[in-house]
């Protein structure tokens, strides 16, 4: 398929055509066309619920992060290639030239979107929520009460140790609940 602009709404979609893009979702938004509401049934109808988490717990995260440290993929899809530049080698994302709109929304969705995510992760049994797949993609949840429910969750099991390569994308409870 070629590339080229789609029309929605009075907003022209600069993408291949027939395809769209988180980053075509976030400018609907920041450009007030769409409500959060319906950005979030977008990215949940398209499948962009792992890029969306992994670039919003992304740029939560402060100070000077590696390569590693980063969903570099999540964070151009949602902010733009041109967006996320490593400076000597290392990602910033809490300086005051990046107050921006889509910032902004990432920051709004990391607060929504991330308690939510955890506490019905939290409470499930031994059966994969509709989240766990997502949880994992969770780069930084602050705070000790966090900790303390991710552990009291636990019960018994211990947390992992390690780094997940994700070569496998296991949804047990031992697994989510550690990488989150």
């Amino acid at each position: 398929m070629g590339t080229g602009s789609i029309l929605v709404s009075g907003f022209a979609l600069f993408a291949r055509v027939g395809y769209v893009t988180v980053r075509d979702l976030v400018r609907c938004v920041t450009e007030g066309l769409w409500d959060l509401d319906l950005f979030l049934k977008a990215v949940f109808r398209y499948g962009f619920m792992g890029t969306v988490i992994g670039a919003v717990s992304s740029v939560e995260q402060k100070g000077s992060l590696s390569f590693r440290q980063v969903n570099v993929r999540a964070v151009r899809e949602f902010f733009g290639v041109d967006a996320a530049q490593p400076v000597d080698g290392k990602f910033r994302f809490d300086r005051e030239e990046d107050n921006t709109p889509e910032m902004e929304l990432a920051h709004r969705l990391y607060r929504l979107l991330v308690p939510t995510f955890l506490q019905v992760e939290l409470r499930r049994g031994e059966s994969p929520t509709p989240f766990s797949d997502y949880v994992t993609d969770i780069r930084v949840v602050y705070g000790i009460p966090a900790m303390i429910q991710v552990l009291t969750a636990m019960g018994q099991d211990v947390l992992l140790r390690g780094y997940d390569y994700r070569y496998s994308r296991s949804v047990d409870r031992r697994t989510v609940l550690s990488t989150s």
